[in-house]
Order: C-alpha cells, then sequence, then structure tokens
C-alpha cells in the first residue's frame, strides 16, 4: 500500500508540475504503461482532470480501448474517467 502511495505521490506531482501542453503527453505515456498500477493512478488522474474539463484529445481517445485492461482497478478507474467525460457510449 505504501509504494502505490508514493507511486499516486509522483505521477501527481509529475503532472502538476508539467507544462499544460505536456500534460497530455504524459498523462497519455502513463496510460500505455506495462504496470497496472501506473495505468491505474493515470486513469484516476484523467478522472480528476475531466472534472476540469481538461482531458486532451488524445487520451480522450486512449480511455475506450482501456475498459477491458486485464486489471480490475484500471476498468475502474477508466470507468470512472469516461462517466466524469460523460463519454456514455464508451461505457455500454
Amino acid at each position: 500500500a505504501q509504494a502505490m502511495a508514493e507511486l499516486r505521490t509522483q505521477i501527481t506531482g509529475d503532472l502538476r508540475a508539467a507544462a499544460n501542453d505536456q500534460k497530455g503527453v504524459l498523462l497519455e505515456q502513463y496510460l500505455r504503461s506495462p504496470r497496472a498500477a501506473v495505468r491505474a493512478i493515470a486513469a484516476e488522474q484523467a478522472a480528476s482532470l475531466a472534472g476540469t474539463g481538461d482531458v486532451p484529445a488524445a487520451v480522450r481517445s486512449l480511455l475506450p480501448s482501456l475498459v477491458d485492461d486485464p486489471s480490475v482497478d484500471v476498468r475502474l478507474g477508466v470507468a470512472r474517467a469516461l462517466l466524469q467525460i460523460n463519454d456514455r457510449a464508451a461505457l455500454e
């Protein structure tokens, strides 16, 4: 649990520190990570961005492909992000 908290802190910090035009690129890289924990945290961050209406188009396009991710944590995070974005078609 501590490793997950540290990873979440690192990813959140990286996204906050990134220039606005680089946040989407960075988030997309995290969503494509081979590590499920990284993908799950990235999906959480996408959901947070959706609350501000700031989800980059590349991330919006990538999220539906992660609905079938092998990790339940990733699928749950992606479902929340898509719900926040209001992409109901991707959830069907």
